[in-house]
């Protein structure tokens, strides 16, 4: 899913020589009623949706809005599990400290003046906890100083399992 008719495309080429079964539509991700019921659901193992960097798109900052978000993805697709990279909020005496390290300040700037929502990784760990899925795996990466003793990272990717 994708607003970009030239990323759909750019994306089917690269993906279509590793799956036959995969859909794509040209609309906004909040539009889960027009995406979703084009997930080919079976009773021969699992759909898998894959968000890259798509949580930080339609979160406006607000963590229930990507709870509602999910949600209605699993109410659409309830054997469905999700794969999503996303990016991590630091607070701004982290990113000051971090920007010879670290994109992340970067990503940050940028994504705040277009008005979208990078969430803190509390704000993440709000969401994981208030969702259908439980997380069945989590790396964290691209680790980044918060203090002389502790770190945290400024980006994930996460496998959730649907609840049943």
């Amino acid at each position: 899913v994708d607003l970009s008719s030239i990323a759909i495309e750019e994306t089917r080429k690269k993906l279509t020589s590793y799956s036959k079964t995969a859909t794509f539509t040209e609309t906004n991700a909040l539009n889960v009623s027009e995406w979703a019921p084009r997930i080919p659901l079976s009773d021969s193992g699992h759909p898998v949706i894959s968000m890259w960097y798509l949580i930080h798109e339609v979160s406006s900052n607000d963590p229930e809005k990507v709870i509602k978000f999910l949600k209605e993805i699993h109410s659409f697709a309830p054997t469905a599990h999700l794969l999503i990279g996303e990016i991590i909020r630091l607070d701004i005496s982290t990113l000051k400290t971090t920007s010879d390290s670290s994109i992340i300040p970067e990503f940050i700037l940028f994504h705040d003046f277009s008005g979208q929502g990078v969430l803190t990784l509390d704000q993440i760990n709000y969401v994981f906890a208030n969702i259908p899925y439980s997380v069945k795996a989590l790396t964290e990466f691209d680790m980044v100083k918060t203090s002389e003793t502790t770190e945290q990272p400024s980006a994930l990717v996460a496998y959730l399992q649907p609840h049943t």
